[in-house]
Protein backbone atom coordinates (compact mmCIF):
# COMPACT_ATOMS: atom_id res chain seq x y z
CA UNK A 1 0.00 0.00 0.00
CA UNK A 2 1.42 3.78 -0.84
CA UNK A 3 0.96 4.59 2.73
CA UNK A 4 3.47 2.08 3.50
CA UNK A 5 6.26 3.33 1.09
CA UNK A 6 8.05 6.33 3.43
CA UNK A 7 8.15 3.94 6.51
CA UNK A 8 9.78 1.02 4.64
CA UNK A 9 12.07 3.11 2.15
CA UNK A 10 13.42 4.46 5.70
CA UNK A 11 13.84 1.52 7.76
CA UNK A 12 15.95 0.69 4.44
CA UNK A 13 17.84 3.58 4.31
CA UNK A 14 18.54 3.09 7.98
CA UNK A 15 19.75 -0.40 7.80
CA UNK A 16 22.06 0.74 4.69
CA UNK A 17 23.70 2.93 6.35
CA UNK A 18 24.31 1.20 9.83
CA UNK A 19 26.39 -1.46 8.09
CA UNK A 20 26.78 -4.58 10.76
CA UNK A 21 29.73 -4.97 12.95
CA UNK A 22 30.53 -8.43 13.00
CA UNK A 23 30.82 -7.82 9.17
CA UNK A 24 33.71 -5.23 9.76
CA UNK A 25 35.44 -7.28 12.49
CA UNK A 26 35.22 -10.32 9.52
CA UNK A 27 36.56 -8.21 6.84
CA UNK A 28 39.54 -7.00 8.76
CA UNK A 29 42.62 -8.27 7.46
CA UNK A 30 43.80 -9.92 10.68
CA UNK A 31 39.99 -11.93 10.99
CA UNK A 32 41.20 -13.39 6.73
CA UNK A 33 43.01 -16.33 8.25
CA UNK A 34 40.29 -17.39 10.35
CA UNK A 35 37.61 -16.21 7.89
CA UNK A 36 39.10 -18.69 4.96
CA UNK A 37 39.80 -21.82 7.55
CA UNK A 38 36.27 -21.19 8.30
CA UNK A 39 35.38 -21.43 4.47
CA UNK A 40 37.48 -24.32 3.97
CA UNK A 41 35.86 -26.40 6.59
CA UNK A 42 32.55 -25.94 5.44
CA UNK A 43 33.05 -25.79 1.91
CA UNK A 44 34.98 -29.76 2.99
CA UNK A 45 32.02 -30.95 4.76
CA UNK A 46 29.23 -29.75 2.02
CA UNK A 47 31.23 -31.78 -0.56
CA UNK A 48 31.28 -35.14 1.97
CA UNK A 49 27.48 -34.34 2.76
CA UNK A 50 26.90 -33.93 -0.76
CA UNK A 51 28.73 -37.01 -1.93
CA UNK A 52 27.07 -38.85 0.77
CA UNK A 53 23.29 -37.56 -0.68
CA UNK A 54 24.64 -39.11 -4.25
CA UNK A 55 25.97 -42.24 -2.71
CA UNK A 56 23.11 -43.54 -1.24
CA UNK A 57 20.31 -41.72 -3.87
CA UNK A 58 22.97 -44.19 -6.38
CA UNK A 59 21.86 -47.11 -4.39
CA UNK A 60 18.34 -46.31 -3.64
CA UNK A 61 17.26 -44.90 -7.10
CA UNK A 62 19.99 -46.43 -9.89
CA UNK A 63 19.03 -45.75 -13.32
CA UNK A 64 15.42 -44.15 -11.91
CA UNK A 65 16.94 -40.92 -11.74
CA UNK A 66 20.09 -38.72 -12.66
CA UNK A 67 21.90 -35.37 -11.15
CA UNK A 68 25.01 -33.81 -11.64
CA UNK A 69 27.48 -33.19 -8.95
CA UNK A 70 27.69 -29.22 -8.24
CA UNK A 71 30.51 -27.53 -7.87
CA UNK A 72 29.36 -25.99 -5.07
CA UNK A 73 26.65 -24.81 -2.95
CA UNK A 74 23.85 -26.23 -0.76
CA UNK A 75 21.16 -28.11 -3.27
CA UNK A 76 21.03 -31.21 -5.48
CA UNK A 77 19.32 -31.16 -8.54
CA UNK A 78 17.48 -34.34 -9.11
CA UNK A 79 15.88 -35.31 -12.28
CA UNK A 80 13.64 -38.68 -12.03
CA UNK A 81 13.56 -40.77 -15.62
CA UNK A 82 9.85 -40.69 -17.69
CA UNK A 83 7.41 -38.03 -17.36
CA UNK A 84 7.03 -37.44 -13.88
CA UNK A 85 5.46 -34.99 -11.95
CA UNK A 86 7.38 -34.42 -8.46
CA UNK A 87 4.94 -32.08 -7.56
CA UNK A 88 2.62 -34.48 -7.63
CA UNK A 89 4.91 -37.19 -5.56
CA UNK A 90 5.44 -34.76 -2.97
CA UNK A 91 2.74 -35.54 -0.65
CA UNK A 92 3.65 -38.94 -0.32
CA UNK A 93 7.08 -38.55 -0.10
CA UNK A 94 6.07 -36.03 3.01
CA UNK A 95 3.64 -38.89 4.48
CA UNK A 96 6.80 -40.86 4.55
CA UNK A 97 8.92 -37.71 6.27
CA UNK A 98 10.82 -36.30 2.99
CA UNK A 99 10.35 -33.34 1.62
CA UNK A 100 11.82 -31.96 -1.35
CA UNK A 101 11.35 -28.73 -3.44
CA UNK A 102 9.58 -29.53 -6.58
CA UNK A 103 11.37 -28.56 -9.80
CA UNK A 104 8.20 -26.44 -10.76
CA UNK A 105 8.75 -24.04 -8.41
CA UNK A 106 11.83 -22.98 -10.25
CA UNK A 107 10.29 -22.20 -13.79
CA UNK A 108 7.42 -19.09 -13.90
CA UNK A 109 4.80 -21.25 -15.58
CA UNK A 110 5.11 -24.03 -13.26
CA UNK A 111 4.38 -26.95 -15.24
CA UNK A 112 4.65 -30.72 -14.33
CA UNK A 113 8.51 -31.22 -14.08
CA UNK A 114 10.09 -34.49 -13.35
CA UNK A 115 13.25 -32.76 -11.06
CA UNK A 116 13.72 -31.84 -7.56
CA UNK A 117 15.99 -30.20 -5.48
CA UNK A 118 17.38 -31.66 -2.15
CA UNK A 119 18.97 -29.88 0.60
CA UNK A 120 22.05 -31.55 1.77
CA UNK A 121 23.93 -29.09 4.39
CA UNK A 122 21.75 -28.56 7.48
CA UNK A 123 20.78 -32.50 8.09
CA UNK A 124 23.25 -34.88 10.63
CA UNK A 125 24.81 -37.09 8.59
CA UNK A 126 22.67 -39.86 9.84
CA UNK A 127 19.37 -38.48 8.81
CA UNK A 128 20.60 -37.36 5.64
CA UNK A 129 21.31 -41.08 4.83
CA UNK A 130 17.57 -42.43 6.40
CA UNK A 131 16.10 -39.37 4.61
CA UNK A 132 17.74 -40.59 0.97
CA UNK A 133 16.77 -44.14 1.16
CA UNK A 134 13.27 -43.13 2.49
CA UNK A 135 12.89 -40.96 -0.53
CA UNK A 136 14.19 -43.59 -2.68
CA UNK A 137 11.84 -46.33 -1.54
CA UNK A 138 9.20 -43.98 -2.08
CA UNK A 139 10.42 -42.54 -5.25
CA UNK A 140 10.84 -46.21 -6.63
CA UNK A 141 7.09 -47.46 -5.24
CA UNK A 142 5.40 -44.57 -6.98
CA UNK A 143 7.51 -44.85 -10.52
CA UNK A 144 6.49 -48.72 -10.25
CA UNK A 145 2.51 -47.91 -9.96
CA UNK A 146 2.78 -45.20 -12.80
CA UNK A 147 4.73 -46.93 -15.11
CA UNK A 148 1.31 -49.81 -14.17
CA UNK A 149 -0.88 -47.42 -15.08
Amino acid sequence: PPRLMKPLIDAKEAADIQSDRLLHVLLQPSSQPLVEEHLRAARARYAERCQLLVDVLTQELGELAHWSLPGGGFFLWVTLVGEVDTAALLPRCAEAGVTYVPGAEFYPEHRPNPSLRLGFTTLARDDLVSGAERLGRVLRRLLAEARSR
